[in-house]
C-alpha cells in the first residue's frame, strides 16, 4: 500500500497518539507479556512518522523504550545455540525426504489393491 504525503499528514496525529499511549504504557510495565508487540509497534509507528508525518524529532528513536538483550536470552534459552552445519542440515532434509517417499508409496500400494 502506497500512502501519499498528505493521507501520510492525515494519519500522523493518530499514530501520534498510539505511539505515546503504547510508549506509557511500556514505561509503566516493560516485563509485561505483551511488550515485545508494544516495541515493535513502536518502531512501526515510528517509521511510519518519520516517513510520512511532519515531525523531525521522531527519525531519531530514543533508546529508552528498548530492553537490554540479556532479558531476551533469559525467556529464549535457545538463542545462544550454534547454527547446524550445511552437512547436518542436508542429512535431516535428507531423511525427511525419505520418510515422505515411504509414505507416498505405501499409500499409492494401499490405493492399488482396491
Amino acid at each position: 500500500m502506497q500512502l501519499s504525503d498528505s493521507s501520510g499528514s492525515q494519519l500522523a496525529p493518530q499514530w501520534s497518539a498510539q505511539l505515546l499511549h503504547l510508549t506509557a504504557l511500556l514505561s509503566d510495565d516493560p516485563v509485561h507479556a505483551q511488550a515485545w508487540r508494544w516495541r515493535l509497534r513502536i518502531k512501526l509507528l515510528r517509521f511510519l512518522l518519520a516517513r510520512y508525518g511532519n515531525n523531525p524529532s521522531l527519525q531519531r528513536h530514543q533508546s529508552s523504550v528498548h530492553r537490554p538483550l540479556r532479558m531476551r536470552q533469559m525467556r529464549f534459552p535457545n538463542l545462544g545455540k550454534a547454527p547446524r552445519s550445511r552437512k547436518t542440515i542436508r542429512e535431516t532434509l535428507d531423511r525427511i525426504a525419505e520418510v515422505n517417499e515411504f509414505v507416498r508409496q505405501s499409500v499409492e500400494r494401499r490405493q492399488a489393491r482396491w
